[in-house]
């Protein structure tokens, strides 16, 4: 067993397996004390293991609390995207509010300034009118005058 050992450059055979085939005294207290080495070994490498566990255990929580702050950060970063395109469309809205008034107010302008040119073009034609029978009237009385004389 101890060949086997040494062939394999690591302990197949642990010594509490190997010292009860050898023949030697003592075998009895060997054998206890390797048995507690082991028992030893055992107890440090569960301890190592429960450490181990211990620590991924945290790693997990710490991977869970990441996962958890993302997605609550995902979901303000979505809801500010919301309210922004919100505001986005009221702005929009405001603006073709704004544009609708201004043509709204330019009509308004443009059928104010067609009465006055209308009144404007009245009072012109009543003038030119005026002065077409005044020509006129001036016309026949200076027929008359020559129908006379």
């Amino acid at each position: 067993m101890f060949e086997i050992n040494e062939r394999f450059g690591r302990e197949v055979f642990p010594p509490s397996k190997i010292i009860p085939k050898l023949n030697i005294t003592g075998k009895a207290e060997a054998i206890q004390f390797l048995q507690q080495q082991e028992q030893q070994a055992a107890a440090v490498q569960e301890e190592a293991q429960t450490l181990q566990h211990a620590f991924e255990d945290a790693k997990l929580k710490e991977l869970y609390s990441r996962a958890t702050a993302n997605i609550a950060m995902a979901r303000e970063r979505h809801g500010r995207s919301e309210a922004d395109i919100g505001l986005f469309e009221e702005r929009l809205s405001e603006i073709s509010r704004n544009r609708a008034l201004a043509t709204k107010d330019k009509m308004e302008a443009l059928a104010k300034l067609v009465e006055v040119i209308g009144k404007f073009g009245e009072i012109e034609t009543s003038l030119k009118l005026n002065q077409i029978e005044s020509f006129d009237f001036r016309q026949q009385q200076q027929e008359d005058r020559k129908s006379r004389c």
